[in-house]
């Protein structure tokens, strides 16, 4: 059967790269091997099986469509075998729609649409030439949002949004950057936009109550006020009736719910331009009258009063103003002054320059050269914010030295940047903490137009995985920077990008690599102790915090002391998954400690505080489980009176002493029901007169002593056990040598030898063998009597005649001689009911002939054979006689014995 010498393995290449599957394969015979693609079809023409002896798979120029799985089949006739191996093919982001320059006004919205593909796919992300800041989907940065999609968002644009916009796009195989110019458009008039001279303020109010959030605005010409909630219009019109705007833009809600908390925004606009402030509502459940803060603008401090400049650079402004007009100082000014700015040149509307400013001057920096500036101060306190300070008079920056806004050599460097002139070679893992990176720069070192790079890299196991940190490196001949303070056995993803000054040059493809691991820093946590018996003790524990691991855990050391000792008792290892064990074999009244630790690849880190195992019975547990001995030392004898051993041994006793008992019961139970089941019908029948023997006497049995069978007194009655019916019985009525052959309705019963209702006499120990049915087969003689043969006793005879046997046997000489009492054995009949007092119609009497005789069963099994009389006439037919039948009924009577003559 075939075998692989050599199997496939899988792959990972760029597009146009060249791919090999290696697959050698031996067998006897020779086996064959074959190429397929798992649902799909190998490239023609780019393919080819190499005719070397490992058969190998070289596919060129891959593309995208040649990722998979590859199957190499080898088969021969004895059998085949097959194995798979993926390809999988990385190719560099793409843009498939790029951002385009925009011109848009003052205030208005600015969209940038950014969408790039590639395997696997890239990351994309924003930034402003001249800022740092990586702005990603699905967030927001200040005025400015990125979509999931990747779409940057500029809302309000101002003055300082103005310039260049960079979509880059990034992986593992490639990086590409796109940028676009959004041109903010100005004005010639020189008047502000609206000022809001009533602004609203966070408030926090109880569930059900109403909140006013104020706002007024003046301006020329006169501004329109609209509200937002979290980033989104109020839709005053939308059948919400407890929203409203009154006195000129003051928001009114009604009724306030949980889901009205969130930040508010006034939003005063104008064709001037539009002015907004924001504020938080907190809307609570349960809420004290104590806490509640509401607007009051009886509460607001007094406006501040004009601000004046008192000194001026190119770039920076020096304020001073005095405190508000409020004499008696009711509403002082707790929390500071807040600055706002607006410039006719930039037409940005109010900007916030500072706030919560402690004194009464302030210098505001950043300003732009030969730039006209307004200013206006509010006062703050825990009640909000003041009317504005009245505008001061236009303060123009001093003029810079270079004035150039936009230099040739910016334009310069960011047409050398845009392309992709850096390469990150590789990232390696030096220590548990350092990793060296090594790049590659494709123009000339002495390049003018690339200062240094600038190196990104996060933390892809923490929880915010968007969050880059960056360093600044200059340019390094040598190309290698080593970046140190990393965390232990941690994945970074880094890349690097080219600058000049402000502006930042296409992004390097990105490695992901890990730091190496080290010996643990934390110690396996909460070690609990505790008693399985008196000689067993369990410790189990949690492993380290995974921060703390420093590496892939591979187990735990668990090291036993005695108490009072230094002596290690015991110390064993443990694989990772295993977090507890038992000690056997303790002594009891002695006290351990435990301590654990965990170990990596490198070694083993600190051990566990010492835990406490005390071997005192009243820390056993059941079922096992740990308890912690550390904070019980003190009070460890106290315990549930069911833990102790003595209630667990009674218990047990107890348990068996109630089973013992149920099973004697029934055992005593089912003996005495097998006894009654052996207990035999003895029914006696009368014995020749002429017998000598004394059990066999008449004796005189009363009415009360009888038993009666009851067997419905109907003609059609079978005998089940005989299988012969009254019918068959009676078959031949009018011969009176059939007689013997009719069961008998009524038989006598001694009660003296039987347990019933009235004699609780104990059955004999050894009753004697019976049969409920014996069959006697007679003879007719020469002297037309019947003979009967293998049996030594009396048979009973068969009747029909269902009379008392007293009357009907009335004129017969002789007369019955009961058996003696002590010859008979106990029967089933003890159990049944007394005869009734008053029997049924006697049916027409049969042969007054007949006479009954009575024998005992014992009589039947032991004798040699029955002696009988005889029925006159000759040539009678073989005869069968039931001795004893079952379900015949039985009637107490006297009658005398005799034989047929």
């Amino acid at each position: 059967k075939p075998y692989f010498k050599l199997e496939p393995i899988d792959t990972t290449a760029l597009v146009g790269q060249r791919v090999q599957f290696r697959c050698a394969v031996d067998g006897d015979p020779s086996p064959q091997i074959l190429w397929s693609k798992e649902n799909g079809h190998i490239p023609v023409g780019r393919a080819e099986i190499q005719e070397e002896e490992d058969r190998s798979l070289v596919i060129r120029n891959v593309v995208p469509t040649d990722q998979g799985m590859y199957i190499c089949e080898a088969h021969n006739t004895i059998g085949q075998i097959s194995a798979k191996a993926q390809l999988i093919v990385n190719s560099p982001p793409t843009f498939l729609i790029k951002p385009q320059d925009q011109k848009t006004a003052l205030n208005s919205v600015a969209s940038f649409k950014c969408t790039a593909s590639g395997n696997p796919q890239p990351s994309v992300f924003w930034t402003k030439e001249g800022s740092q800041t990586l702005m990603f989907p699905n967030n927001t940065y200040d005025n400015m949002q990125v979509s999931v999609q990747g779409t940057l968002q500029i809302r309000g644009v101002q003055k300082e949004d103005d310039g260049y916009y960079i979509c880059s796009a990034l992986s593992v195989a490639g990086s590409t950057a796109s940028r676009a110019y959004l041109q903010v458009l100005t004005s010639e008039d020189s008047n502000p936009p609206p000022i809001l001279q009533i602004v609203p303020a966070n408030q926090t109010l109880p569930r059900g109550s109403v909140a006013m959030l104020p706002c007024r605005a003046s301006g020329n010409p006169t501004p329109m006020i609209r509200w937002m909630k979290n980033a989104t219009d109020i839709n005053l019109s939308g059948g919400n009736g407890r929203l409203s705007i009154i006195q000129g833009g003051t928001l009114r809600i009604d009724d306030l719910r949980n889901e009205d908390s969130g930040w508010y925004r006034c939003v005063a606009y104008s064709e001037k331009g539009e002015t907004s402030w924001s504020a938080h509502l907190t809307v609570e459940s349960n809420l004290s009258s104590m806490l509640h803060r509401s607007h009051n603008a009886d509460l607001l401090p007094s406006a501040p009063g004009v601000p004046k400049a008192v000194n001026i650079t190119n770039s920076n402004i020096t304020l001073t103003w005095t405190r508000g007009q409020d004499e008696l100082q009711m509403n002082s000014v707790t929390d500071g002054y807040t600055i706002e700015y607006f410039s006719p040149e930039e037409k940005a509307g109010w900007i916030k320059a500072m706030s919560r400013i402690p004194g009464y001057t302030a210098t505001i920096t950043n300003l732009s050269p030969s730039t006209s500036y307004m200013f206006i101060i509010r006062a703050e306190n825990g009640y909000g914010y003041s009317a504005p300070s009245p505008t001061s008079v236009i303060i123009r920056t001093l003029s810079a030295n270079d004035g150039v806004t936009m230099p040739e050599e910016i334009e310069t460097a960011r047409l050398l940047l845009s392309g992709q002139i850096l390469e990150l070679v590789d990232a390696v893992a030096i220590n548990s903490t350092t990793i060296r990176l090594e790049w590659q720069l494709h123009i000339s070192n002495t390049e003018e137009y690339v200062e240094g790079l600038y190196v990104r890299y996060r933390n892809l196991s923490a929880a915010d995985s968007q969050s880059y940190s960056m360093l600044t490196i200059p340019m390094n001949p040598s190309e290698t920077y080593v970046i140190t303070g990393l965390e232990k056995f941690t994945r970074y993803e880094f890349f690097l990008t080219p600058y000049f000054k402000t502006v930042e040059g296409q992004p390097t493809s990105s490695k992901v690599v890990q730091t190496l691991d080290d010996f643990p820093t934390g110690a396996p946590m909460n070690v609990q102790t505790g008693m399985v018996n008196l000689t067993t003790g369990l410790v189990n524990w949690l492993p380290p915090l995974e921060t703390h691991l420093n590496g892939v855990l591979l187990g735990y050391k668990v090291q036993l002391r005695a108490a009072n000792s230094s002596k290690v008792l015991a110390q064993i290892t443990l694989n990772a998954t295993t977090t507890s064990i038992v000690f056997h074999s303790l002594t009891t009244g002695m006290t351990y400690t435990v301590r654990v630790v965990a170990f990596n690849r490198v070694g083993a880190g600190p051990y566990s505080k010492p835990a406490y195992l005390v071997m005192d019975p009243a820390h056993v547990i059941a079922p096992p489980r740990a308890h912690n001995s550390l904070s019980e030392m003190e009070g460890y004898r106290q315990a549930s009176i069911l833990h102790e051993p003595w209630f667990m041994v009674l218990l047990v006793l107890l348990l068996m002493a109630v089973l013992t008992s149920g099973i004697v019961v029934a055992v005593i139970f089912f003996r005495n029901r097998a006894k009654v089941n052996k207990e035999m019908i003895s029914a006696t029948v009368a014995v020749n007169a002429g017998s000598t023997d004394p059990s066999r006497r008449p004796m005189v049995v009363s009415r009360r002593d009888c038993l009666w069978i009851d067997r419905g007194w109907r003609s059609t009655d079978t005998d089940k056990d005989s299988g012969l019916s009254e019918a068959k019985l009676l078959e031949s009525s009018q011969n009176t040598a059939n007689y013997a052959d009719v069961s008998t309705d009524y038989a006598e019963v001694d009660p003296r030898s039987i347990t019933s209702f009235y004699n609780s006499r104990k059955s004999p120990d050894n009753p004697s063998p019976y049969a409920t049915t014996v069959l006697v087969n007679g003879n007719c003689n020469d002297n037309g009597k019947i003979s009967y043969q293998g049996l030594d006793g009396y048979i009973s005879g068969a009747s029909t005649n269902r009379s008392d046997p007293a009357t009907y046997l009335a004129g017969h000489p002789k007369a019955f001689t009961p058996v003696p009492y002590s010859q008979a054995p106990a029967n089933w009949i003890d159990f049944l009911p007394p005869p009734p007092e008053h029997p049924p119609p006697i049916p027409q009497a049969l042969d007054h002939h007949i006479h009954l005789n009575h024998v005992y069963p014992s009589e039947l099994i032991g004798g040699g054979g029955i002696g009988g009389g005889g029925i006159g006439g000759s040539g009678c037919p073989p005869t069968t006689a039931a001795i004893g039948s079952q379900g015949s009924s039985a009637r107490c009577g006297s009658a005398q014995s005799g034989s047929y003559k």
